[in-house]
C-alpha cells in the first residue's frame, strides 16, 4: 500500500509543472543597502531588537554570486521572511543550506504557509536536526497536506537560540524553488536521466554531456547526509539503492565544473 501511495504521489507531481510563480529574489542575488546589516531585496528581517543578530550577504553560495546567512551569537531569534502571490498550490519547497547549531535547545528551520483570501490553507516545516553541516546540502519542505486552492504564500527562515552557551548559531540558505521549477539553472532533462523513477533496487544514470566526466556520484537524504557514494561517473552508471528506506532522495553528481542534483523516489 505504501508503494502505491508513493507512486501515486510521483504521478501527481509529474503532471504538475509549476513555472508560473516566482519566489522573489529566490537566489539572493539582489540586496538592499542598510545602515545596520544586509537585507536581501523583497525579504524582511526581524531580529527582535537584538543588534548583533543579523543577516549577511555571503559570497559562499551554492550557485550564483551570493547566498544569505542568518547569524545569532546570543540567546534570541531572527526571522528572514517574504510573502508573494501564487496561482496554484505547490507541494514542495526545495532549497540548499549549510549550518551550525550548538545544542538541542537551538533551532534552525524553514517554514512555508499557503493562503487563500488571507486564510491559511496549508503549511510545511523543515527542521535542521544536526549539529553541523559544512557542505551545501539540499532540503525539502513538504506542503502537500491537501490540494486546497492557494493565492499567496509566505516563506520564513528562522534561527532560534534558546541555549545559554556563549557561542553562535548560523544558517546559510540559497536557491529556493517550488516543485520542479524550470527556471532553476540545470542541465536539460534530455541530457540527463534517472531511471526507473520510482525505483526499488537499482537506479541508472544516463547523460550525453561531457561536463560530467570524472564526476563523483552521491545520494543524500533530506538532511544532507551522504548515504551512497560512487567515486567516478561514467555514461550509463548505476547505483544500488536496495539498502535505502522508502522515501525521497537526492542524487548529486559533482566535479570541478558542474554540480547537478536530481530528486528520485525509493519504493
Amino acid at each position: 500500500m505504501k508503494k502505491l501511495r508513493l507512486i501515486f504521489t510521483l504521478i501527481i507531481l509529474g503532471f504538475c509543472r509549476y513555472n508560473s510563480a516566482q519566489i522573489p529574489n529566490a537566489d539572493f542575488e539582489l540586496w538592499d543597502p542598510t545602515d545596520s546589516f544586509d537585507v536581501p531585496s523583497s525579504w524582511t528581517v526581524n531580529n527582535f531588537g537584538v543588534a548583533n543578530s543579523k543577516t549577511y550577504k555571503q559570497e559562499d553560495a551554492y550557485s550564483g554570486s551570493y547566498s544569505v546567512s542568518l547569524y545569532m551569537p546570543t540567546k534570541n531569534r531572527i526571522y528572514l521572511s517574504t510573502g508573494f502571490n501564487i496561482d496554484y498550490h505547490p507541494h514542495v519547497l526545495n532549497g540548499w543550506y549549510h549550518g551550525f547549531v550548538l545544542s538541542i535547545w537551538d533551532s534552525l528551520l524553514v517554514k512555508v504557509i499557503l493562503y487563500n483570501n488571507k486564510i491559511s490553507v496549508d503549511s510545511g516545516l523543515w527542521l535542521f536536526d544536526q549539529s553541523s553541516v559544512s557542505d551545501w546540502s539540499p532540503f525539502v519542505v513538504d506542503i502537500s497536506q491537501n490540494s486546497a486552492v492557494a493565492d499567496s504564500a509566505s516563506i520564513s527562515v528562522q534561527c532560534i537560540k534558546n541555549g545559554f552557551a556563549a557561542t553562535f548559531i548560523s544558517l546559510y540558505v540559497d536557491q529556493l524553488f517550488f516543485d520542479d521549477d524550470s527556471s532553476i539553472p540545470s542541465i536539460e532533462s534530455s541530457q540527463f536521466n534517472i531511471f526507473p523513477n520510482p525505483a526499488s533496487n537499482v537506479i541508472y544514470i544516463n547523460s550525453n554531456t561531457a561536463s560530467l566526466n570524472n564526476a563523483t556520484i552521491s545520494i543524500k537524504n533530506n538532511f544532507g547526509q551522504t548515504l551512497v557514494t560512487k567515486k567516478t561517473y561514467t555514461p550509463n552508471s548505476s547505483l544500488n539503492i536496495s539498502s535505502l528506506s522508502a522515501g525521497i532522495y537526492f542524487l548529486e553528481i559533482k566535479n570541478e565544473e558542474t554540480i547537478i542534483v536530481r530528486q528520485f523516489i525509493k519504493i
